[in-house]
């Protein structure tokens, strides 16, 4: 996982006239958000068109998503600052039940015969870029990641 700093805050003017004709600037700070990018796999000879989404890591309440298209191996997703899991679903309706987490089995490679396939949460600040993120475990038990939204 790979973390890059982008920006820490923004900050909004706003000029104010009041009733009494007494101008006042208030400065708002607008909330930042966060980047996650990572890559896509599909087991399979075609990469699918697939919607990437991330849910709040305490809930599993889907925050943001993105469709990506056929063949496109990358996605981006700008998300609150929070933690997350990151999941993958092909958006064809034929292929429903199939379903990719980003999980401790993508650092240890999909390895043959490692088990541990639970989600990894995503800590991701304000402005900051996290990549790496690869939803790419196709080969946990059913159950194993939520359901698509």
């Amino acid at each position: 996982m790979r973390r890059i700093l982008v920006s820490s805050l923004l900050i909004s003017p706003v000029l104010l006239t009041l009733s009494c004709g007494t101008e006042v600037t208030r400065i708002t700070p607008v909330v930042d958000t966060g980047t996650i990018r990572g890559r896509l796999s599909f087991p399979g000879e075609y990469l699918e068109p697939q919607r990437v989404v991330a849910f709040d890591a305490g809930t599993l309440e889907p925050v943001a998503s993105v469709n990506t298209d056929g063949g496109q191996a990358s996605y981006v997703l700008r998300v609150p600052e929070g933690n997350y899991v990151v999941v993958s679903y092909p958006r064809d309706p034929g292929l429903s039940g199939f379903v990719a987490g980003y999980s401790r089995a993508v650092p240890a490679s999909l390895m043959y015969g490692f088990e541990d396939h639970s989600l990894i949460t995503v800590e991701v600040g304000a402005g900051e870029v996290v990549s790496g993120i690869d939803p790419t475990d196709w080969y946990a038990p059913e159950g194993s990641f939520p359901s698509a939204p």
